[in-house]
């Protein structure tokens, strides 16, 4: 690895940077540039407060609060994984639709999901994992439409 300098480091924007010098506790490996924290007790100390009961409540909150973005992340994921999601779709739009559909639900007590009109495994066609190929329907009303493509 390549010594460099913190002040080298930040005039070039890097986010870390290595002196070959240990640390207090003997770590010799890369430092934060904002703060010159040794990258292993960073991640000794990240570590321990994910174990924390406040970690764990604050997590648990975020997640409860940001289902909708957990729900459009993770299909991002599975389609960018299946390449149907092309880089010029907008993840915030995408995040909208997820959002209106929890909203609903929280709403009225029915459960709204998130449909592909055009489905990504179609028999016949495929579409995209983008914003104008998503429609907020009932449970209920994707069961019945399945994964077909309904000209209307």
């Amino acid at each position: 690895m390549k010594v460099i300098l913190r002040k080298e480091a930040e005039l070039k924007g890097l986010t870390r940077y290595f002196t070959g010098k240990s640390c207090k506790y003997g770590h010799i490996s890369e430092r934060h540039t904002r703060n010159g924290q040794c990258l292993e007790c960073h991640k000794k100390r990240k570590k321990i407060y994910r174990k924390t009961e406040r970690a764990i409540e604050t997590s648990n909150k975020w997640r409860k609060e940001n289902q909708y973005k957990r729900t459009a992340y993770q299909t991002k994921r599975e389609t960018v994984k299946r390449k149907q999601m092309p880089i010029w779709a907008d993840l915030n739009k995408i995040e909208r639709v997820y959002l209106e559909a929890s909203i609903r639900r929280k709403e009225t007590g029915i459960k709204y999901v998130v449909d592909h009109i055009i489905p990504l495994q179609g028999k016949l066609v495929s579409g995209l994992h983008v914003e104008n190929n998503l429609q907020i329907l009932t449970d209920k009303e994707n069961c019945e439409k399945g994964s077909n493509f309904i000209l209307v």
